[in-house]
């Protein structure tokens, strides 16, 4: 495998000269997707608490309805490094309409291991309880600290679901599942690198926008909460331009990943 710098040098030449369309793709792609969930929580914050079950099932309708989309826009850009004339929102919505039901299945059996796994957490709240143990404390530091790695190694070991049912119509949700945790053992280090060296300046600009935020309003300057603002903001149009750099990023991972499974498949 390549190391993150090369496949951020391979992203970028990708994207040369559509940084501004991929961008815009993104706005109008985080609009839909948001809307949706805005018109449940404005009804639902109209109304009395008597119809709060079934705005409750709107905004589970709401959010399933996009979820397919969301893996649709990741695929996008797989299409996209791969042939340059790809309309991104068009690509999305082929992708979310033709896959919709697999790209859904995937993402409920994700969703299902991480609410087992949550669980165990919660279990372990519930039997601790209010106990003021140190070692009891101990204990239940432990087992967050392990629940959270395990549903950071979830998240990576199926980071290719998207990419893999997009690539193979005939896979169902649960073997997409099973083959991307099958190719990802052993490369999902190089996956967090590459993400976190891409996401590092916009980390630094949200902690100290944050900071100036606060030490603004701990001092009482007008001056310091604005350029913290100005920051922030600067930060909020920047994530425009760089979920398609981690998308691109990504998806060329995934073309790598894939080319060498077929190298070594073929010897």
């Amino acid at each position: 495998m390549k190391t993150p710098s090369f496949y951020r040098a391979q992203a970028r030449e990708v994207l040369k000269d559509n940084w501004g369309k991929s961008a815009l793709a993104t706005l109008a792609f985080t609009i839909c997707v948001m809307i949706p969930s805005f018109i449940v929580v404005v009804g639902a914050n109209g109304f009395e608490s008597d119809y709060s079950a079934i705005w409750l099932v709107l905004a589970l309708v709401a959010g399933f309805g996009v979820v397919p989309f969301s893996f649709g826009f990741c695929t996008a850009f797989l299409s996209y490094c791969r042939n340059k004339e790809t309309k991104l929102l068009k690509e999305t919505w082929n992708n979310g309409i033709h896959n919709y039901g697999r790209f859904l299945g995937a993402f409920l059996l994700f969703y299902l291991l991480l609410f087992v796994v949550n669980g165990v957490l919660g279990a372990a709240s519930f039997m601790i309880g209010n106990s003021d143990s140190s070692i009891i404390l101990i204990i239940y530091v432990l087992i967050a600290l392990w629940v959270f790695f395990l549903i950071f190694k979830l998240c990576y070991s199926y980071r290719l679901v998207p990419y893999l049912l997009h690539d193979n119509p005939q896979l169902k949700a649960f073997q997409a599942l099973k083959e991307s945790n099958q190719q990802m053992k052993g490369y999902k280090r190089v996956l967090l690198l590459l993400d976190l060296s891409i996401m590092q300046w916009y980390l630094y600009a949200f902690v100290i926008a944050l900071l100036l935020v606060t030490l603004g309003g701990i001092v009482s300057s007008n001056g310091l909460l604005i350029i913290g603002g100005i920051v922030l903001l600067a930060g909020l149009i920047g994530m425009l331009f760089l979920y398609p750099y981690i998308l691109t990023a990504s998806a060329l991972f995934y073309e790598d990943l894939k080319n060498e499974n077929t190298q070594q498949s073929e010897d």
